[in-house]
């Protein structure tokens, strides 16, 4: 008997081999989640006094998908591992992870705090188990809902089988709501102003298929680099618009933050150009706002970094 969505779980656990499959070592609670094995179907199309197409090969797949969940301290982390970036981590007890993006092309399952990794992750469906592996991170998306600070990852991976579900143990940690969450535009300067923002990074993520006897791709790598954000602020004055007229530089910052010391998520855009600002005259009763985009880019610092303060200790 079919089961409501509510009854699902998410799980996820770095793995020591590519494409192996690692039973869960932690439990993700998700707004909602899409991975799915996509084939491309082949078709024979040969004349021979038909117009019809008929069977042929089975085709390549590959693992594709996003998952939304609201974003702590923990769990984010996780996802990051996975993303094209290079991890560093200081402290003792109380963890401090920067994440910075990277030119590389190809994930690792490396050992240890400072190198990426590949994930498995099992997704039960109505008591059933799918376990995805060979997961890496093409790109990420930091949103607000009633100033939730939520996170949408997309991955790709190489392969899916049936696995059992198994006990969880779900995370406790709080999310970051309306008095943790804030955007500041330049990056030291508090913002009062803007009603909804949205950050993204894209990585240009490829199944990459290859001649070697086997459907699955051989490797999920990334390509060109692609970060933006939107915002939309209430129009008050055109000190944002003269900056866009001008493509003038400045930082940004998007934060959750419930302690400096082990309960907080900063990711900061170093120099963003502003792509567009958009300000007319809405109905009567509406707030005159204006919605803005940026494009982040290299110029002597990262387009963008993570920095997650947390308790959790990954090794």
């Amino acid at each position: 008997m079919a089961e409501i969505g509510g009854s699902g779980q998410v799980g996820l656990a770095f793995e020591t081999t590519k494409g192996t499959y690692i039973a869960p070592t932690k439990w993700i609670p998700v707004r909602s989640e899409s991975l799915q094995k996509i084939e491309e179907k082949q078709y024979r199309m040969n004349i021979r006094a038909l117009a019809d197409r008929t069977p042929g090969p089975q085709g390549n797949y590959r693992i594709e998908g996003d998952i939304e969940f609201e974003i702590t301290h923990d769990t984010i982390l996780y996802f990051l591992y996975a993303a094209r970036v290079l991890p560093a981590k200081t402290g003792v007890t109380d963890f401090t992870y920067t994440f910075t993006p990277v030119a590389t092309a190809n994930p690792t399952t490396a050992s240890g705090a400072t190198t990426r990794k590949t994930l498995s992750i099992l997704v039960g469906r109505s008591n059933l188990g799918f376990g995805y592996t060979g997961l890496s991170v093409t790109g990420f998306s930091i949103t607000f809902d009633n100033e939730v600070m939520v996170g949408t990852f997309s991955l790709m991976g190489l392969d899916e089988s049936l696995q059992s579900i198994g006990a969880q143990t779900w995370p406790t940690s709080d999310v970051y709501g309306p008095e943790e969450s804030e955007v500041k535009i330049p990056a030291a300067t508090a913002r009062v102003d803007i009603s909804s923002a949205s950050l993204t990074v894209d990585d240009g993520g490829v199944a990459d298929h290859r001649m070697d006897g086997s459907r699955a791709p051989s490797r999920i790598r990334w390509g060109e680099r692609e970060v933006t954000f939107t915002a939309e602020h209430d129009f008050e004055d055109r000190d944002d618009y003269d900056i866009f007229t001008a493509q003038t530089q400045q930082s940004l910052l998007v934060q959750g933050s419930r302690s400096a010391t082990n309960d907080q998520v900063k990711v900061t855009l170093a120099g963003t150009i502003t792509d567009s600002y958009d300000v007319t005259l809405p109905g009567l009763g509406d707030l005159v706002s204006a919605n803005i985009g940026y494009h982040a880019t290299y110029d002597g610092a990262d387009a963008y970094t993570v920095e997650v303060k947390s308790t959790e200790d990954i090794t």
